[in-house]
């Protein structure tokens, strides 16, 4: 039934579409013109605990996506708005990590989602994955920069994904993904330094026997953020 009502729904906005001055006249000119739009992802907010109330910690997000956004807003995180931030290839990662680091300052958790690595592995290209890695990369030092520079807080960073989307199937997989945090002034410090052999973040390294974390499930992450935490205000 849902698909059903979906793909009427569909149909009604292309017919509407169609009848429009503005692609009519595109139309004629033979220029593209809008006649349908994209449904995905259709749902509703669902009646789940809050974040805060779960984790006891005030979160915030960045992100562009409509569907992370709406997971997020879900869970009761607020919306950081990023500037140029696009979900796609040129999306600007440095806006959306120093928006990051200028709106975390009110809140406890931050949470920052980027889309390229994934496209790139649904689009089954190697060098635009590569590209992607980099360039989050890059992002995520200016992140580590930024916040290790704050003087009366030291924020622990934390880098995984969801899930692989291989280049060779071009799609989600079941593969372990590798999880790593840290404090950013001593991550900082060990790049400042040029320490980076305990720095690389692939699943060779964090899944290794060498591997502090091990393995271990997704849901078991935020215990393990909030101990180690909790280890540092001990320490």
């Amino acid at each position: 039934m849902t698909a059903n009502l979906v793909n009427a729904f569909s149909d009604a906005i292309t017919v509407a579409l169609m009848k429009e001055p503005i692609n009519l006249e595109r139309k004629e000119k033979g220029q593209t013109y809008t006649n349908m739009v994209t449904l995905r992802g259709c749902g509703q907010r669902i009646d789940v605990p809050t974040f805060e109330s779960l984790h006891g910690l005030r979160p915030c997000m960045v992100g562009p996506t409509a569907i992370i956004r709406g997971v997020t807003m879900t869970f009761g995180m607020s919306v950081i708005e990023s500037e140029g931030a696009t979900g796609y290839y040129d999306s600007n990662l440095d806006g959306k990590m120093t928006a990051m680091a200028g709106g975390i300052k009110d809140f406890d958790f931050g949470f920052v989602h980027v889309k390229g690595v994934d496209d790139a592995g649904h689009d089954k290209s190697f060098d635009i994955k590569c590209e992607q890695i980099a360039k989050s990369d890059k992002a995520m030092r200016l992140l580590i920069d930024t916040l290790a520079e704050d003087k009366d807080t030291d924020y622990i960073i934390a880098v995984t994904g969801d899930h692989s989307t291989p280049v060779r199937y071009g799609d989600h997989s079941h593969e372990p993904v590798p999880v790593a945090f840290g404090l950013a002034s001593k991550i900082k410090e060990q790049l400042d330094n040029g320490v980076e052999s305990n720095l690389k973040f692939n699943e060779q390294v964090c899944g290794g026997p060498e591997s502090n974390l091990g393995r271990f499930n997704g849901n078991q992450i935020m215990t393990m953020l909030k101990g180690y935490r909790d280890t540092l205000l001990k320490a």
